[in-house]
């Protein structure tokens, strides 16, 4: 998507995470790249700004997903160029584009882990599926359940604090 923007805009765009790491760009070196982080005073941003620094001037605008910030997606020029208007609107619609990617991705997970949750649960449950029922559905997760597999079961008790408890829980 960074890259059909900037064939179309001519504009160098770069979308990052909510700590302003990289995620896409294009129309940016990567020694341009790290150039603009070393210039930048970053702070959030809860609408479009226009941040000009001594070495770039940037339009950022956030990506919010169900009212959570995401990220951000910006368009960078060099100091003599103005963004315009329009820039803005394409900016505010690529953000949009963004969130709308991030959603259907967060979506398609969740159901993913939804999917193998009812199936372990089946297994667990003695619920009567037939070994080429377990293949298949395996195969629809990407487990290849013809290999042999070894499982591991813990358990504990006792235990003293909270700490303990994390402690464990990282551990497993």
């Amino acid at each position: 998507m960074a890259s059909v923007v900037h064939n179309e805009t001519k504009v160098p765009l770069l979308i990052e995470d909510v700590h302003f790491n990289p995620i896409a760009y294009s129309g940016i070196q990567e020694d341009r790249l790290i150039e603009i982080y070393e210039h930048e005073i970053v702070e959030k941003y809860d609408q479009t700004e226009i941040i000009e620094t001594r070495s770039h001037c940037r339009m950022v605008t956030p990506i919010y997903l169900k009212e959570q910030l995401l990220g951000y997606c910006s368009f960078i020029q060099e100091d003599q160029v103005q963004l315009s208007k329009a820039d803005q609107m394409i900016l505010e619609r690529v953000a949009t584009v963004c969130s709308l990617y991030l959603l259907n991705e967060k979506n398609a997970f969740e159901a993913t882990e939804r999917v193998k949750g009812q199936f372990l649960e089946q297994i667990i449950s003695g619920q009567a599926l037939t070994k080429q029922e377990i293949l298949k559905r395996g195969s629809f997760i990407s487990i290849d359940l013809s290999k042999p597999f070894q499982i591991a079961i813990l358990k504990y008790s006792n235990i003293q604090t909270a700490e303990d408890h994390d402690l464990l829980l990282m551990i497993v």
